[in-house]
């Protein structure tokens, strides 16, 4: 059956391959077949084809920053583009990656575009039948590259990431302390004090090499009884027992000099029912300041106590901060002896912004001056 040409383009065509002559419309049919067979070979996805390329993690600022691309089949493209912005710039500026003098595919993106905390950039392709697509990250998702400080310090970005972008916190503590729930009689009566000790603190980091400013204040109130000088066995007559207290408020400093150490100084200024008082504390911390951690802490107030701590935070289980602190301290009333205690500490968060923390301790003196103790802390990141 002999077929016939329909349409007019198909009529014009024909008249014209006649008019070539036979070799010449041999000549245009093989080259409208190849053409035909060259759309077959491309990918019905623009986004198979070959375009190989490895992302910076982190750059200084200064200088233009190159970006490499390898293509294997530049053939089947018919144009490559680079998409990048600032971090925090609401648009893109897109770029063209040309081929260079060595063979590779390159784009530059310009110095004066590039500075803390970083930018960001996804690759489009577009192949030889005009679809468009990207290859690489995404508008999106784009591909994030932290910019470091001239000095080589850490970027915002980075301080900002351990914190989960929440740079301000909220904490309520409470505490109580007894030196003796454990042994206790009216023969052999405990000494030790006994008192509770809250407060309430707020903490802004800053995100530079000055990690964070602290202010807080606090109140405690106990009572820590005395007894008079006696060979053998104390009975209550002997015993007086001495109000305490002290109300204080605070403010901390701290200092982050490597990714991993930092340091802290502390300045109280607080008054008991005798006096004005003044105390302090300096401090180290080895570790992430929201990870695994260990610091070292001494401190005390005039009048009040001293001591040396040691913290241990372990945050390698989901959700579920634990800690243990040892204490070794004279507090609330600058006693003669030492006491030790140490605190067991297991929290929750709830969501980025609440969580909770609940505390055992066990504190002793002497051998029938010890005891139980326990609180609680609330914090609130925003």
């Amino acid at each position: 059956m002999n077929s016939q040409p329909t349409t007019l383009k198909e009529l014009r065509s024909l008249r014209k391959l006649r008019k070539l002559g036979p070799m010449a419309a041999l000549v245009a049919c093989l080259a409208a077949a190849s053409t035909t067979f060259a759309a077959a070979d491309l990918p019905t996805d623009v986004t198979q084809l070959n375009v190989m390329h490895v992302p910076p993690a982190s750059f200084h600022p200064g200088r233009s920053l190159q970006l490499d691309f390898r293509v294997t089949e530049p053939s089947q493209i018919a144009a490559l583009q680079i998409a990048y912005r600032r971090i925090g710039d609401p648009a893109f500026t897109r770029i063209p990656i040309r081929l260079s003098d060595t063979g590779v595919h390159r784009a530059t993106i310009p110095a004066g575009a590039i500075g803390e905390p970083g930018i960001e950039y996804h690759v489009e392709v577009t192949d030889v039948r005009g679809k468009t697509a990207a290859i690489f990250a995404s508008d999106g998702t784009p591909h994030r590259v932290v910019v470091r400080g001239p000095d080589g310090s850490l970027s915002r970005e980075i301080a900002l990431a351990e914190i989960n972008g929440l740079r301000s916190q909220l904490t309520l503590t409470a505490d109580y302390v007894d030196y003796r729930t454990i042994g206790a009689s009216e023969v052999n009566k405990p000494l030790g004090p006994r008192y509770f000790d809250a407060g309430i603190t707020y903490r802004h980091h800053m995100l530079s090499r000055l990690e964070y400013i602290e202010v807080g204040v606090g109140r405690l109130r106990g009572n820590a009884p005395r007894k008079t000088f006696v060979q053998g066995p104390v009975n209550a007559a002997q015993v007086k027992s001495v109000d305490v207290g002290f109300d204080r408020g605070w403010a901390q400093l701290g200092l982050r000099l490597k990714p991993l150490f930092g340091v802290h100084a502390k300045l109280d200024l607080g008054a008991d029912e005798q006096q004005f008082r003044l105390g302090g504390a300096l401090g180290m911390r080895f570790g992430r300041p929201r990870g695994t951690r260990a610091e070292l802490e001494v401190g005390g107030a005039s009048g009040v106590g001293s001591y040396v701590a040691f913290r241990f935070d372990l945050a390698t289980i989901p959700k579920v901060p634990v800690g243990v602190d040892i204490e070794l301290t004279n507090w609330p009333d600058s006693g003669d002896e030492t006491g030790e205690r140490v605190r067991f500490r297991l929290g929750y968060e709830f969501t980025d912004n609440w969580s909770a923390q609940a505390v055992a301790s066990y504190q002793a003196l002497t051998g029938s001056e010890h005891g139980l103790g326990g609180g609680g802390r609330l914090v609130f990141r925003f």
